[in-house]
């Protein structure tokens, strides 16, 4: 493996090992995932996250226990750096003062990509509140609206989730274009990573009809 790819692979491990020891009420330590495309810097190769993943519910692993344990004080690191930024905002609000950086929304951010996480190992209900909580602070963000349509979508919502659907396929984006050809490639993503239940598979299908439209 190279370094990327092991590091991809510790972090699906320590997933299988945070949903095992069920430590937070959710079954999963949000501080783990909350910030991987930070920390890796490059786009997340989501094959190695899955592979670690599914060795620790098969109780292997193909990482020495230093191996992982450097990637957790990585993760812990950018642990810090969040609650660093909620506690700048959290300061910036008692005081009233106005602030260069927009800590709300890169907070969302942190949420949406949790959320998007959770679509990939199947954890649609984490995933449909992380996207919540990205939207309290950023009620118009795109992929934090995206990630939570297809929570909804996964978990046999449909009405609520089309509509989601709908709202964002008016909307235009780069170059001009709707927002259509994102969920479309997001789809293909999840397919691609098996991240769709097979229940859902006839209501992706109705959902892509409408966006081709």
């Amino acid at each position: 493996m190279t370094q990327k790819e092991k590091s991809n692979y510790a972090i699906g491990i320590i997933l299988g090992e945070k949903l095992q020891e069920k430590i937070t009420e959710s079954g999963i330590d949000l501080s783990i995932i909350e910030n991987l495309k930070e920390m890796l810097k490059e786009k997340v190769d989501l094959a190695f996250i899955k592979e670690g993943f599914r060795d620790r519910m098969k109780g292997e692993c193909k990482l020495s226990k230093e191996e992982i344990g450097a990637v957790l004080v990585e993760l812990e690191q950018k642990k810090e750096y969040i609650e660093g930024l909620i506690n700048k905002k959290k300061e910036s609000d008692e005081n009233g003062s106005q602030c260069s950086i927009n800590y709300q929304h890169i907070i969302a951010l942190r949420y949406s990509s949790i959320a998007y996480y959770y679509l990939f190992i199947k954890e649609y209900v984490q995933a449909e509140q992380a996207a919540h909580k990205a939207l309290e602070l950023d009620p118009d963000y795109l992929l934090a609206k995206t990630n939570l349509a297809h929570a909804l979508l996964f978990q046999n919502r449909f009405s609520k989730a089309e509509a989601i659907y709908k709202e964002l396929s008016q909307t235009i984006y780069q170059n001009n274009e709707t927002y259509s050809k994102v969920l479309l490639n997001d789809f293909a993503e999840l397919e691609n990573a098996g991240a769709i239940p097979e229940k859902s598979k006839a209501d992706v299908e109705k959902i892509k009809q409408m966006l081709l439209r």
